[in-house]
């Protein structure tokens, strides 16, 4: 069960460097690695950005300008998941896909992203990667979701956690490219749902607000009783964080 972790009480910890077997006993190499990343100036304001087909009418470009009515206030800081690096450079991205690891590494293509991942990855990659703290395992927005709480931020907007709307179909933007299934593979949402639930569960300090295409978007039933949950759609996210125009920021 995922407990409530935050940066200031973390002082880095031991990682499995490697596992090899004798006389029928298991034997670990450790290595302890310090703390690499700290999060602290920001203004408690943060965009989780997952991949579901909801935010492809939104610039993503437009979270990384300056904004937010007076001296920006509502200005947050962005974590990303996975591919979505190919389009837009977040602050922070999670990377739990081995095969998008490997590309994001080999491409390198930015200094303004700050990359987690896994331990495998990150000893495949040396310098490459920072190590997602206490090494949580949840699917890339929850785990993405987790480290915003993690940095201390109080509100966290969800953009494209759209979950799988119907059957047949893979509702994510980069369906059929380089380590994602098919536009019409079947993929559940159990696990998003639950892995999500989790985070919102634990972190009960921290509002998090959904971003839809339309309003009356259907919740799921772990989602819709929460004290700390709510969704709105787009043109009320972009009212609601001084973005800009509406017009402006929609494709």
């Amino acid at each position: 069960m995922l407990k409530k972790y935050h940066q200031e009480d973390y002082i880095g910890e031991y990682i499995i460097t490697n596992t090899t077997f004798s006389n029928g006993k298991k034997h670990e190499s450790r290595e302890w690695v310090d703390v690499s990343v700290t999060n602290e100036l920001h203004n408690k304001v943060a965009h989780v950005i997952g991949n579901g087909e909801s935010r492809s009418n939104f610039k993503l470009k437009s979270l990384a300008e300056v904004h937010g009515g007076l001296l920006a206030k509502k200005m947050g800081q962005t974590y990303g998941c996975n591919a979505v690096y190919r389009d837009f450079s977040p602050d922070f991205l999670i990377l739990n896909n081995s095969i998008i690891a490997q590309e994001f590494a080999d491409r390198f293509p930015n200094n303004t992203t700050t990359a987690f991942t896994y331990t495998k990855n990150i000893l495949q990659n040396i310098g490459k990667y920072h190590l997602i703290p206490y090494n949580i395992k949840l699917c890339a927005g929850a785990t993405a979701a987790y480290l915003a709480c993690f940095h201390g931020h109080k509100t966290i907007y969800l953009l494209g956690f759209d979950n799988q709307k119907d059957a047949g179909t893979n509702n994510n933007i980069y369906a059929g490219t380089t380590a994602y299934s098919s536009k019409q593979s079947n993929i559940s949402d159990s696990v998003f749902i639950r892995d999500l639930n989790q985070v919102m569960s634990t972190y009960d300090d921290v509002e998090f607000v959904r971003i839809v295409k339309f309003e009356n978007t259907i919740v799921p039933d772990m989602w819709k009783w929460r004290d700390n949950f709510r969704q709105i759609d787009y043109r009320h996210y972009i009212s609601e964080c001084d973005i800009g125009v509406s017009l402006n920021y929609l494709k």
